[in-house]
């Protein structure tokens, strides 16, 4: 019988090498239906368990925040596409997604956080708000890269397609 410990050996050396590697290509290991998963997952979850392992920014925020706590029971999915959206956990949901994208040690793929950073970029400006540093083109352009992405559901894809508009509008 193989031993287990010497399956590595047998692996083949491209795929290991992408799988130990720090760089960013190694998003590329995941599979559409993977991401898909994960997408929903994502929001469905409660906004308050996976803001307890937020990062400094994000814990800094929710220290100075002066939402009411229940506002955290809120699913990523109710506090995105609620007819009457809060501003500034929408801007929090920015932060983590932001900080989730950039830590290389994040168990959500870089493309899901990226997905809910531009989604809640585009709730807010459909709301007047701007929560970015970034230029209004670059908003757009990470808005929609979102909009082609086989893995996300049509509720983003309406958000990311309204946040387009307000964009060619303004």
């Amino acid at each position: 019988m193989n031993d287990p410990k010497n399956h590595i050996f047998e692996s083949n050396p491209q795929c290991l090498a992408k799988i130990l590697s720090v760089d960013d290509s190694t998003q590329d290991l995941w599979r559409t239906d993977d991401l898909g998963a994960i997408y929903r997952h994502q929001l469905a979850a409660t906004i308050c368990i996976d803001f307890a392992s937020a990062g400094s920014r994000l814990s800094r925020k929710l220290d100075a925040s002066k939402l009411d706590p229940r506002v955290f029971q809120q699913t990523f999915s109710e506090a995105l596409f609620g007819s009457q959206p809060n501003m500034e956990l929408l801007q929090l949901i920015k932060v983590f997604a932001k900080e989730k994208r950039s830590d290389p040690n994040s168990p959500l793929p870089k493309p899901v956080a990226l997905v809910l950073y531009f989604g809640a970029i585009a709730a807010m400006t459909l709301c007047g708000e701007t929560i970015s540093k970034l230029s209004s083109s670059e908003q757009r352009d990470g808005i929609e890269w979102g909009i082609d992405l086989p893995w996300i559901d049509n509720a983003m894809r309406e958000l990311l397609k309204e946040g387009i508009a307000y964009y060619d509008s303004h």
